[in-house]
Order: structure tokens, then sequence, then C-alpha cells
């Protein structure tokens, strides 16, 4: 043979054989995991999926072409700049809201409200810790310039090199006039319409993280939230790849406890410290947190029950909690308790609770309390399956999925175990990587996180 077909031949077998590596390599990863069960509610997604991104672009530019014809029913977000029409301008915004460049974005909020709000805020009002989490999480904590307490509590962790003189307060609007505000971030429905009365050049949004609906977290208010900070933020890659961390937390945990028997599934009350029985015998309440909590639905993807199940409104989607009576714990059996505490209150710092969280390193006085609370007469709880949840366990931006990890390991220490599954990874995942706590001591911190009789320590 010609030794230039013979090399010829070569050439074309590595090609092949290289070609055949690539898409055997290609076919071995995993498709990108869908985010959102149904379209996220930013215009710019013109085909209804999770994101804003090139395809969007391809099929408004075919409308435009007249190759589509727009359906305005079934296609909505199509009109990506919200003028009542699809043009040419829409394929721009797409563009540049795929590329983190957008300078506005049209929304619909935590409650379907309809808005358009700037792009890569300067100046930032977070109510609550979890919106100065989420503020944080897209590299925006150090524009955060007032917000509401007790997030000053925080302010050496979350933001250390703001360099604003934070201010912390609430509900005086002369104040926030003075502070030439881009975005008011609110932490429930219900504190959304004085702002929004009151600061008309301000873009006052709520997420949606108050609802993180852990076991279908894909349709919920607080996933959409989490993306469309992306968009609000400029960084729609982040925002997505923190949800995906919390989803497949999520699922890793249910991979583990989805086969348990129910009848082995441990009963949980979840509670709090604050005005009950566990904070003082003189009170002759405990507060039993329902369905609609979030430290519930974490107690549920951990593999507990909750003990509450009973009681009325148990179900209800606007309660969080019933109040019974001392008598009640006569009529059920409890293996667990969580007790939520709050050491940053609205009123200032709330010396009757104990330290505990990322911002913590002495876990004592959480132990000390489990040992009063185990001695409380009407109780029957071993000291081992009493849990102390520092606040942002209930109220944090991770939806209470990194809760449901450490509940995990209560319960069923022993799978944990056998799985090499350690919630601190995670933690320290959260603080270091995506809330970017710079210099952060994880092993300081560590025992202080949350507490319970049994649970592993650094001694």
């Amino acid at each position: 043979m010609d030794k230039k077909i013979q090399m010829v031949a070569i050439v074309v077998v590595i090609a092949v054989v290289a070609a055949a590596a690539v898409f055997f390599i290609s076919s071995q990863k995993e498709d990108p995991r869908i985010l959102l069960d149904g379209a996220l509610e930013v215009y710019g997604n013109a085909d209804n999926n999770w994101t804003v991104d090139n395809s969007d672009a391809d099929f408004v530019q075919s409308i435009v072409d007249g190759k589509t014809v727009w359906n305005k029913n079934e296609n909505p977000y199509a009109d990506a700049n919200h003028d009542g029409k699809v043009d040419s301008a829409d394929v721009t915004q797409i563009k540049d809201l795929a590329k983190n460049n957008a300078k506005t974005v049209w929304i619909k909020d935590g409650v379907g409200t309809e808005m358009e709000v700037k792009c890569k805020p300067q100046r930032i009002y977070a109510f609550q810790v979890q919106n100065a989490e989420l503020a944080t999480i897209m590299g925006y904590g150090d524009k955060i310039v007032a917000g509401g307490p007790p997030i000053q509590y925080y302010e050496p962790y979350l933001f250390p090199g703001n360099p604003n003189d934070v201010q912390y307060f609430s509900g005086d609007y002369e104040r926030f006039s003075e502070l030439n505000l881009d975005l008011y971030l609110v932490f429930a429905p219900t504190q959304i319409a004085t702002p929004t009365e009151k600061l008309p050049n301000v873009d006052v949004v709520y997420l949606g993280l108050y609802y993180p609906r852990i076991a279908d977290m894909e349709s919920s208010v607080f996933a959409q939230g989490i993306l469309k900070a992306g968009y609000i933020f400029g960084d729609k890659e982040r925002a997505e790849g923190y949800l995906n961390f919390l989803l497949d937390l999520r699922d890793e945990i249910n991979s583990y406890v989805k086969d348990i028997p129910d009848a082995d599934r441990p009963e949980v009350l979840v509670s709090q410290l604050s005005n009950t029985y566990y904070s003082s015998e003189d009170v002759k309440t405990v507060v039993a947190y329902t369905k609609n909590d979030a430290v519930s639905q974490a107690v549920a993807l951990a593999g507990g029950k909750n003990v509450a199940r009973d009681l009325p409104n148990y179900d209800s989607e606007t309660s969080y909690a019933q109040r019974p009576e001392l008598e009640w714990l006569d009529t059920v059996d409890i293996d667990y308790t969580t007790v939520h505490f709050q050491r940053y209150a609205w009123t200032g710092l709330d010396q009757n609770s104990p330290e505990g969280g990322y911002t913590a390193t002495d876990s004592k006085g959480m132990y000390d309390w489990i040992s009063t609370i185990a001695g409380r007469p009407l109780l029957d709880i071993d000291e081992d399956n009493i849990i102390m949840l520092p606040q942002e366990n209930r109220n944090g931006s991770h939806g209470s999925i990194l809760t449901a990890a450490y509940l995990f390991q209560a319960f069923y220490p022993d799978i944990a175990k056998k799985n090499h599954f350690d919630p601190d990874k995670y933690m320290k995942e959260f603080v270091t990587k995506w809330l970017g706590i710079s210099n952060y001591d994880y092993a300081a911190h560590k025992d202080a996180m949350i507490a319970w009789g049994a649970r592993p320590t650094n001694d």
C-alpha cells in the first residue's frame, strides 16, 4: 500500500477512535438536574424551563423572524422586557440575562406580583437573616447598608469587610428615605405592602424564602426565589449551583430513609425554648410546630414523625404551630424533641437563650439547657434525644435542609455511620463555600452548630 494512503488511513482511524471516545465520555455525563418542576417566573424564560439561556433567545428569534407564532398564554415569559410584544429587544434582553449583563429584570415575586427589579443593586436593606445570607451567597454582603434586627449579630461573619456603616432598624420610613436604597428584601408576604407604599422608588422584593417546602422544593416559591436572586444579583450560575447543593443533600438524606418502615420511625415533638414549659415550669403549655413549619419539614425528611399530627389544623397552610396544655403530653409517645431558640431576638440579645449556630464557639449553654429540659417532671425524654436548634436552623437561607442532615444523624446514627454521612461536611461547605466566610475556623465552631446529648463531638 502506498505510504501516503497508509498515513491517511491511520489518521482516519485515529479520528474515529477519538470521536468514539468523546461520544463515550459525553454519554457517561449525567444530564443536569432539573431545578424546577414548573417554569421559572423570570421574563425571558421563553421556553418555560428553569433557566434563561441561549435556547430562549433562539425561540424568541424564531418568533421575531415569523417562523413561530407567539402564544402569550403558553409562553408568557417570551416578552422579556414586559412591554406587551415580542421583538428584537426581547432577544437582546434574554441574551443579557443569560450572560448576567441585564440592567433590569422582570419577575413575579413570591406572591405572584409582576415587577421590574434593578439588577446588581448597590444599596440593600435585608430583613431577617435569611435575606442577609442570600445576599452574601450572591456576593452582595458588602452592599447591605441596613437591615432589620437581629442581622447585626451576623455582621462579623456575613460581611466583615462591608465599607458601609450598616444601620439596624425597621419601620422608620424617614430613615429609610435617607438611605437611597436600590433593593429592600422582605422576609414574609405580610411585610410587602407598607414598604412598597412608603418607598415608591425602591424595589421591594419578597423572594419566597419563607416557604421552603423541602419535600417538593422544585415546586416551591423558595426554589423560585433562589433562582430569581441569580438574575437580580447578576450571577445566575451561582444561584443555580447553590440550589443544586441543597437539592443534592435533600436527595441523599431521602435515599437513606425512604425505605424505613413507618413503625420504625421516631416520634418527634417539634418545639421551642421561649415561653414554654421547657424554659420554665411556671408555663403550663408547650409549643408543637405543625406540618407547615420548616423544622417539621426537616424532621419528615430526616425520617421522623411529628407527634403533633393529630392536633387540630396540623395540615393548615397558614398555621405553623399549636400550643397544647401540658396534659397533652400524656397522650403522645415522644422519642425526640427539637428545641428551637433565638438568642438574637428582635428586642436584642436574649440572655436566657444559649449561644449556638455558626456564629458560636461555646456549646455549654445548649447542653445545660438539655439537662434542664430533661429534668422537667412532666417530660419523659432522654437527654440524648433532646436536640437544641439555634435559630438559623429554622429561619436560614438553606430552608432547613442542613437541619435535616443533623436530625438524620441524630435519629439514625448507625445508618449515618455506615454510609459515612457527616452533616458537618455539608455545613462546612455552606459556611465556607456558599456564605464565603473567610478565615473561618470550622473546628472551633463545629460543636456549637447544634447540640443533642448523643451528638458526636470534637472530643
